[in-house]
């Protein structure tokens, strides 16, 4: 869920690319996302692809929530399941 401080000129199902900026990084999380959840000024999102260096990006910051980079593998499961 996403909070926006302006209007998003999307409709639900819409697909589009979302891209998130990590604070104080030039880090970018690029997404293949799908509008699914819709209230006020919060949007939800199907992420439906990333690139790798997203997914690398997620890996490690996963890793350093929990603690251990091997045990990131059962968290990451259900996105290499298709």
């Amino acid at each position: 869920m996403l909070n926006f401080k302006e209007n998003v000129p999307l409709n639900m199902n819409d697909s589009c690319t979302l891209i998130i900026h990590l604070h104080s990084s030039d880090i970018k999380l690029i997404f293949d996302a799908v509008l699914v959840h819709m209230h006020q000024n919060h949007l939800g999102f199907k992420f439906i692809s990333e690139d790798v260096g997203t997914m690398t990006h997620l890996r490690y910051l996963l890793s350093l929530d929990v603690g251990d980079y091997n045990k990131i593998t059962d968290k990451l499961e259900f996105w290499l399941e298709d």
